[in-house]
């Protein structure tokens, strides 16, 4: 029962959308003239596909930790984080721990990049990760100096986010 509370209280901005993970982007042509513009054209060729499966599971399989800098060139691992739980055990409501960390390492290894948006409750809590294409995300900096995610919405319109409200590499 609290949990259904906080997801009616929960603020998520960016919608989501019902279209498979792997979206179109241009790649250009290989060195053995084969043009490809998606990842789903890499994909189909097998030994493309068996290395990034086997990466992606091979690391969603890992426990993800999350570390800290003290200051000194070292870092320390925090335990108590809600990101690791969140990554560890359920991201969100509709996918596994392995589901999203397989996604989100296919994402980085086909584009060079992979977000989720970090939902959060009323308290500003983080209660879920939510994976975005990669092709809609575009780190830009606002006249400030400060790093923002410009995300392109699936029916049109961009939302633009701060950086603590992303998880991106």
């Amino acid at each position: 029962m609290p949990n259904l509370i906080q997801r009616i209280f929960a603020r998520r901005r960016v919608s989501p959308e019902h279209q498979p993970e792997i979206r179109h982007v241009r790649f250009g042509n290989t060195t053995i003239g084969v043009n490809i513009h998606a990842p789903e054209e890499l994909l189909k060729i097998a030994a493309v596909w068996r290395c990034v499966s086997l990466i992606a599971t091979s690391i969603a399989t890992l426990p993800w930790q999350i570390r800290k800098p003290d200051g000194k060139g070292n870092s320390a691992i925090v335990h108590d984080h809600a990101i690791e739980k969140l990554l560890n055990v359920a991201p969100n409501p509709e996918m596994t721990a392995f589901a999203f960390k397989s996604t989100y390492i296919q994402h980085k290894l086909l584009y060079g990049g992979a977000g989720a948006e970090i939902e959060q409750n009323s308290a500003g809590r983080a209660i879920a990760l939510w994976p975005i294409a990669p092709d809609r995300i575009d780190p830009v900096r606002a006249a400030s100096g400060d790093l923002r995610y410009r995300i392109s919405q699936p029916r049109g319109g961009v939302v633009e986010m701060a950086l603590e409200d992303m998880f991106y590499v």
